[in-house]
């Protein structure tokens, strides 16, 4: 296994990246006390945006229900309804023009599946029109359903079947896919993402707001509307690892692209965050710190390091987390020996003056882009 982890600290002021249900920032309770933290899905599909700017939607996804709408791109003079009705041929299940659960297919499968669908448009037309003339027929009858449909070949619908199962698409091999009715299709996550949390004990805070009525009278109250809201701000421990080999496998031995993503899911993940009420809060912030590592070895998290929660000192959480991370680094590395790191590269704010622990094989990066150079090249071995 080749894996490239990340880890990283980053200080977030008032804001609501992720919230629950209740319009609460999301929490967990570890070591015994409550943290604010970010789930994992909140942070990957954060990184999905960022990655749509980058690449060609050819080498992406895409995960709806509505894949007719997918479709019609490729048929502009196609009704809707027929396609959804092609789409139940071939055994799709949908409810009000909606697949009954969602699909993750790379936008070359849509392609492709268009292509199939046009090869055969005449048969599926005949057979969507004789299906509507016998429940027709059948509703005049004042009979609920048509007592039989007519089908397209199996050896078609088969065709289509396999043509789902192999996805070349980055965010597929990276973010993995499941497909209950074809477990065939089933693609293993290259990236683990952590659920982020506080290093310190943190609790949502509330804002008391009144909205004004611009057009208020003299004498009339001039608060349109009173509220509540929920905010916290918190230093926050996050943590991604990357199965190179992995990768590779769900981009169909493609290394060259595999390494592309790789760097993208990197630098997306130390600069994307959540973006839940950020018209509110503006909290655009990037991490204090980033440890990237290049090993071999099994993943290891440091999350270990703030079970105990950090305390602030001069004021802050940012600097006495860093340290907790590297001194749990140090500590596994002594405890468990030390793992076959070819590439440990730390890219840490200047003015916090963090030193490394001595003896470590940690190396210091001026620059970020820098750091993930040095560990896809070592990952990848390219």
């Amino acid at each position: 296994m080749n894996v490239l982890e990340i880890h990283i600290v980053q200080s977030v002021p008032a804001a609501n990246l992720n919230r629950d249900d209740a319009g609460f920032p999301k929490q967990v309770t570890y070591g015994g006390v409550p943290r604010i933290r970010l789930s994992s899905q909140s942070q990957k599909h954060a990184m999905r945006r960022l990655f749509r700017e980058r690449f060609d939607r050819s080498e992406l996804g895409v995960r709806t229900r509505k894949l007719a709408r997918a479709l019609a791109e490729y048929f502009p003079n196609t009704p809707t309804e027929d396609l959804e009705a092609a789409l139940e041929l071939l055994g799709f299940k949908l409810k009000k023009g909606m697949l009954d659960t969602l699909v993750f297919l790379s936008w070359g499968q849509v392609e492709e599946l268009a292509d199939l669908l046009k090869q055969h448009w005449i048969a599926i037309e005949s057979t969507i029109a004789a299906n509507r003339a016998a429940q027709a027929a059948a509703e005049g009858d004042g009979k609920k359903k048509a007592a039989a449909k007519k089908s397209l070949p199996k050896e078609f619908v088969k065709q289509v079947q396999e043509l789902l199962l192999t996805a070349k698409a980055g965010d597929i091999a990276l973010f993995g896919r499941m497909m209950a009715s074809l477990p065939e299709g089933n693609v293993e996550a290259a990236a683990h993402v952590a659920h982020a949390f506080s290093t310190h004990a943190a609790f949502p805070e509330s804002d008391f707001f009144i909205t004004t009525d611009d057009l208020a009278g003299p004498g009339e109250a001039s608060a349109g509307m009173m509220g509540e809201r929920s905010y916290s701000a918190a230093t926050l421990y996050r943590y991604a690892v990357v199965d190179h080999s992995q990768l590779v496998r769900g981009l169909g031995g493609d290394e060259e692209l595999a390494s592309q993503f790789l760097r993208a899911f990197t630098e997306a993940f130390v600069k994307t965050l959540p973006r839940g009420m950020q018209s509110s809060h503006a909290a655009y912030t990037l991490p204090e710190a980033v440890l990237l590592v290049a090993h071999a070895g099994e993943p290891w998290s440091l999350a270990g390091a703030f079970e105990r929660p950090i305390t602030a000192t001069d004021g802050g959480y940012a600097l006495p987390s860093i340290y907790a991370m590297l001194r749990r680094w140090q500590d596994l590395d002594t405890v468990y020996g030390p793992r076959p790191a070819t590439a440990a590269r730390l890219v840490v704010l200047p003015s916090l003056g963090v030193k490394l622990p001595e003896g470590t094989s940690i190396e210091t990066a001026t620059r970020l882009s820098t750091a993930i150079d040095d560990v896809v090249r070592a990952v990848s071995g390219g």
